[in-house]
């Protein structure tokens, strides 16, 4: 599995940004504190979340370390849930349907 083409990149992406919500930092304002509270900059995440960048895997590790999140859910999708704290991994569901919702 080749971790680089633009899907995959920009699949990346949405996983973390329902990881954002599901930490409770939804919505615009929230992002800054996010930023703050996880060690990266604004400009950082918003590449990593629009897909213009693969989060690298240093980066990947803290955010893991961070969360509960595992790296194998970060870079291989959602049928790798399972790897993750039951209730980080249905907050992760509620905020995808969140951001759906949003996005509509």
């Amino acid at each position: 599995m080749t971790l680089g083409t633009s899907d995959q990149v920009k699949d990346i992406g949405e996983r973390l940004q329902a990881l954002r919500y599901a930490l409770g930092y939804g919505g615009g304002r929230r992002t800054a504190a996010f930023c703050r509270t996880y060690g990266f900059s604004p400009t950082q995440w918003h590449n990593y979340v629009s897909g213009e960048r693969r989060i690298n895997l240093d980066e990947a590790l803290k955010l893991a370390s961070g969360t509960g999140a595992t790296l194998e859910w970060i870079y291989r999708g959602d049928e790798w849930l399972w790897t993750m704290p039951g209730k980080l991994a249905n907050d992760i569901r509620a905020a995808r349907e969140q951001i759906t919702r949003e996005n509509s």
